[in-house]
């Protein structure tokens, strides 16, 4: 077993990210989810998001479309 991939702070690189070597905390791309924590390439960390599903940059998992918008719609009126 290899050792866990280390963010540049010093922490184990989180899920929803990759961290390639000596380079800054990526986040998986939109249209990806994290799958794993410790991923050195957004191949390795990020699975495609599912048919149906969106999956916005630095997701940690799919989101169906209509609670996305909704998610989307409480922010821009300011509610929690």
């Amino acid at each position: 077993a290899g050792s866990a991939t280390r963010a540049p702070n010093g922490t184990e690189c989180p899920i929803g990210s990759f961290c390639p070597a000596g380079e800054p905390t990526q986040p998986c791309p939109a249209g990806t989810y994290g799958i794993i924590v410790g991923g050195t390439t957004a191949d390795h960390a990020c699975a495609a998001c599912p048919a149906g599903l969106v999956c916005a940059r630095g997701s940690v998992a799919a989101t169906r479309v209509g609670s996305y918008i909704s998610i989307l719609d409480k922010s821009r009126r300011g509610h929690p």
